[in-house]
């Protein structure tokens, strides 16, 4: 075979991160899809509670018919009462959750362009300008009478906020069969919600990280779709004792690890002498360079296999 290479031909990656907010650095990045699987009562909704919150997110929406029962495991994310939908057959909570997103959006570009013409204001002061000689409207935005104030900040201190969107106990609602185009969208451009007109910090969109808690991978109906499945950035799995659902699992994690290395990792997770029955699987797909693997057994246990 011969081969022609032209080097002004090569791709160019353009600068950035797809994964632009900080996270703690033994945590997974965000913004991204989590799905955490497991049956009932073997405490998916403890463990994602634990994750987001050392995850350090800023602002946690969640959609959950059974938030009120939750409430106790949930209250350590300080989640704000209009962040809680709890009406799982109202698509109309995918459009309000993406509303919130462009609202932290527009509030950032609103106190930036605001910042901006406060400091044109102070700077003519400084040259000398008088008052008077400002431009009208400004000073009735930042002049109280006495002094000029600066913009009012943000509720998140002027940063982009990192934001959770947990979807939890929703298997068999509207969420996921009526609006599954909505949420299918959403799964799609999560990282892309609230563009920005220009940069702000090194970011080009607030964006969102999900995360799907369900008792079942696949369904026929009312389930995880494959544009979910497809863009799950981690995932948390409990013991199963349906083969069939670790096959379809570990072939669309094939391109990560080959069928025999995850039933060992899998073995080791919840056969072990010490497992305990919550213990949990975490495949991490884009892990950080300085985490020794992307797998754990719970959160604190890297698994390395061996070469």
């Amino acid at each position: 075979m011969k081969v022609l290479k032209y080097n002004n031909l090569d791709i160019k990656v353009p600068k950035g991160n797809a994964f632009a907010h900080p996270t703690p650095p033994l945590m997974p990045k965000a913004n991204g899809i989590f799905i955490v699987n497991s049956k009932r009562g073997m405490g998916k909704t403890v463990a994602t509670s634990n994750l987001v919150k050392m995850m350090s997110y800023d602002k946690v929406i969640i959609v959950s018919p059974s938030i009120k029962s939750n409430r106790p495991i949930l209250s350590m994310l300080n989640i704000d009462d209009d962040d809680i939908f709890e009406d799982v057959d109202d698509i109309s909570c995918i459009d309000k959750i993406i509303k919130k997103i462009e609202f932290e959006r527009d509030d950032l570009e609103r106190y930036y362009d605001e910042l901006e013409q406060y400091k044109q204001l102070t700077e003519q002061l400084r040259q000398g300008h008088s008052l008077t000689s400002l431009p009208e409207d400004l000073l009735v935005k930042f002049y109280d009478g006495e002094q000029l104030q600066p913009p009012l900040p943000t509720k998140y201190n002027n940063k982009v906020p990192k934001i959770a969107v947990i979807f939890d106990d929703c298997l068999g609602s509207q969420v996921y069969m009526k609006g599954i185009r909505k949420l299918n969208k959403m799964a799609i451009y999560h990282r892309h919600i609230g563009q920005f007109e220009k940069s702000i910090n090194g970011h080009t969109s607030v964006g969102c990280s999900l995360f799907f808690l369900v008792q079942s991978y696949r369904c026929s109906t009312g389930g995880l779709s494959k544009a979910i499945r497809n863009n799950c950035t981690c995932m948390l799995l409990w013991k199963s004792k349906n083969e069939k659902e670790l096959v379809e699992i570990q072939e669309e994690m094939s391109g990560e690890l080959a069928k025999n290395d995850f039933m060992k990792l899998y073995d080791y997770v919840f056969n072990s002498e010490d497992s305990m029955p919550h213990d949990f699987m975490m495949v991490d797909l884009h892990k950080k360079d300085n985490h020794p693997s992307q797998f754990r057994k719970n959160f604190n246990q890297f698994l390395v296999l061996d070469k």
